[in-house]
């Protein structure tokens, strides 16, 4: 393995679990016996089965620019950004609300990876996630920004909570970037359905 593919694999485990320590704070809060009705999170006031974005480039209104201004993308309703020192993270977002024990949280990975293919980083990633304890599959293709990205779907228990993690990887120009929307198991299909929606918004910044 070349040293830029190490780079990745060893920051895309480091924000899993950043992630995860967010997920077990909210574990460690939710103090009542009687578990909440699953979330229907509101992802934007756009129609997003109305006209879609010209292109990959052209930006939804309502918008919020990545920190590093490569790529645009629409948040949830209500969710708030999580302050975060990890090199190479452009967003990181959550709930406003745990449910199930998790607060669901989403966040983007930028990496430069020359050299490196979308395949070799899913490889590193999904070996990484093996060794800490992660049951894997591997998730359907999404498209970010018009590109083409290929995903896993890793889970683990957490403080007794089953944790679900839906990572996806795709490549602009010369890096790769790592999606990663985190949720409790029992929450996983609502969190998907919000990712795939900030998904259809995302338009990467012109040249």
């Amino acid at each position: 393995m070349n040293r830029v593919g190490k780079d990745i694999r060893t920051r895309g485990t480091a924000l899993a679990l950043a992630a995860l320590g967010a997920v077990a704070l909210g574990a460690c809060s939710s103090g009542s016996a009687k578990a909440p009705p699953t979330p229907s999170y509101s992802t934007t006031t756009v129609n997003l089965n109305g006209p879609t974005a010209s292109s990959s480039t052209s930006a939804y209104p309502g918008s919020a620019q990545s920190r590093d201004k490569s790529f645009s993308l629409v948040l949830p309703v209500g969710w708030k950004p999580v302050a975060s020192s990890l090199p190479g993270v452009m967003v990181f977002v959550q709930a406003p609300t745990t449910t199930h024990g998790v607060r669901t949280n989403f966040n983007v990975l930028r990496q430069a990876s020359p050299g490196v293919t979308l395949q070799d980083a899913l490889d590193q990633s999904r070996s990484s996630l093996e060794q800490s304890g992660y049951t894997l599959t591997i998730a359907q293709p999404a498209t970010i920004g018009g590109l083409q990205a290929q995903g896993l779907l890793a889970t683990k228990t957490v403080q007794k909570q089953q944790v679900s993690e839906l990572q996806y990887f795709v490549q602009h120009r010369s890096a790769t970037y790592i999606t990663t929307m985190t949720s409790s198991a029992t929450d996983a299909a609502a969190a998907q359905s919000t990712q795939t929606a900030m998904f259809g918004t995302w338009a990467w910044k012109r040249s």
